[in-house]
């Protein structure tokens, strides 16, 4: 197969690929530098072994070409070929209106500025560089229709693998959006049997609590049924004031533990209580009466249902407190949002996982440790927000901690030694000014 070094500029590229296709449909092959190089090949030396083993050179000149000094490097070094050989090597092609170069001028070239003349010009290249019974051009009327099959068979199978392209792409997201959608379908179907489990299990809990109190004896989980009580009338009411003047004063600790665990003899009760220094389940506490702290432990399920059981569990809880209305109000906030974060960010609303509460109540003063299993939590990842513009905004998104921070007296946060979250706040009441 005979091979043509075709030399041009690059501004010139895309009309010399152009001819370039007229010449390989008729069986020749045309070398460009940048279809033949890899990336780190020496252009020279790539460049001096492509003219030295090409049977011609074509030399298309342009006026982009003439200024070029690559083009004029590439021309001198086929010059010098052909001048050693002998032969005829190259062969000038003019592509424009511009002035043929010096080095060229005794040569006869082929005129391609008139498109009209471009099939007939191609026949003679072709002529002069292919053996005479190779080189018989077709009539221009034939080879037009060949070269016009030979463009839409060409554009007809890029389309085609256009299309192909498109179609795979498309199968590959309706088979990926059928299998999102089932895996959708799983979870929620496995959602809606874990709040039924849950609800099951929440139900036998209720029913449990309502029904026994748990009181910790030497160590020892021992379960007494609830007396019933019975609705008092205004003649018990009165007879119960007459005796708890005759009694001795009796502290809010003791008058817990009675309401609580139905117990008459306190002094067994001194006793048998102990401080519980870890999470326990719902509704398990425990009072230290020298000290009149008050300690609670808690743990809920790790879904937004269960915030408003904390809640209203909490309410109730500190309204056998010493503290006020506002008070009670800043803790079940802080403890809402600290809980709400666990569950929706730390759990990612999972309900299988737990959150557990402990917090502890001396006088007007509170400590709230509440600790989950989530993925490590770093503070300072959270940015400073501006309160004052949420409210404006009306977004609640993202004032959690900002809050919290501003209503407690100190907020810390830990990674315990079993790889779990830990925030701990504090705060004095007895510290706060009236009307602050």
């Amino acid at each position: 197969m005979v091979e043509v070094f075709m030399c041009h500029k690059r501004e010139d590229r895309q009309f010399v690929i152009n001819f370039a296709n007229g010449l390989e449909f008729y069986g020749v092959k045309c070398w460009f530098d940048e279809a033949e190089m890899l990336p780190g090949d020496d252009l020279i030396d790539k460049i001096s072994q492509a003219i030295e083993k090409c049977d011609f050179f074509l030399a298309f000149v342009s006026v982009n070409s003439v200024k070029s000094r690559w083009v004029k490097y590439e021309l001198s070094k086929a010059m010098r070929k052909e001048i050693a050989t002998g032969k005829l090597f190259v062969i000038p092609v003019k592509i424009d209106n511009c002035k043929i170069p010096s080095s060229l001028s005794y040569k006869i070239y082929a005129d391609l500025t008139k498109p009209e003349n471009r099939l007939h010009e191609l026949g003679r290249i072709l002529k002069k560089i292919k053996k005479p019974e190779e080189a018989v051009i077709e009539s221009d009327q034939k080879h037009l229709e060949k070269a016009e099959l030979a463009y839409k068979e060409k554009k007809l199978k890029k389309l085609y693998e256009s299309l192909k392209s498109v179609a795979e792409d498309n199968e590959k997201k309706l088979v990926s959006k059928i299998q999102q959608e089932e895996i959708e379908k799983k979870v929620k179907d496995r959602m809606h049997e874990i709040t039924r489990r849950n609800q099951e299990r929440l139900t036998k809990l209720v029913d449990s609590l309502t029904s026994t109190a748990i009181v910790v004896e030497n160590d020892v989980y021992k379960e007494k049924p609830f007396q019933a009580i019975k609705k008092p009338n205004a003649e018990d009411h009165i007879e119960e004031i007459k005796k708890r003047k005759e009694e001795k004063p009796r502290g809010l600790t003791a008058d817990l533990i009675d309401k609580m665990l139905n117990i008459q003899n306190r002094q067994d009760v001194k006793q048998s209580i102990e401080i519980k220094k870890q999470p326990t389940h719902i509704g398990k506490r425990a009072i230290d009466l020298k000290k009149n702290l008050q300690e609670y432990s808690i743990r809920i399920n790790s879904e937004p249902q269960s915030l408003e059981g904390i809640r209203s569990f909490i309410v109730e809880l500190l309204k056998e407190t010493d503290f006020s209305e506002k008070e009670m109000s800043i803790i079940e906030l802080v403890i809402y949002e600290a809980c709400a974060n666990s569950i929706e960010h730390a759990h990612k609303n999972i309900p299988d996982l737990y959150v557990d509460l402990l917090f502890q109540i001396y006088g007007k003063k509170i400590l709230i440790s509440i600790t989950d299993s989530g993925e490590e939590f770093v503070p300072t990842d959270i940015p400073d927000i501006d309160i004052s513009e949420k409210i404006a905004h009306k977004d609640g998104r993202g004032m959690g901690l900002p809050i919290i921070k501003a209503l407690m007296d100190e907020v810390t946060f830990e990674r315990t030694r079993d790889h779990q979250n830990c925030i701990t706040m504090k705060k004095d009441f007895s510290k706060v000014k009236p009307g602050h």
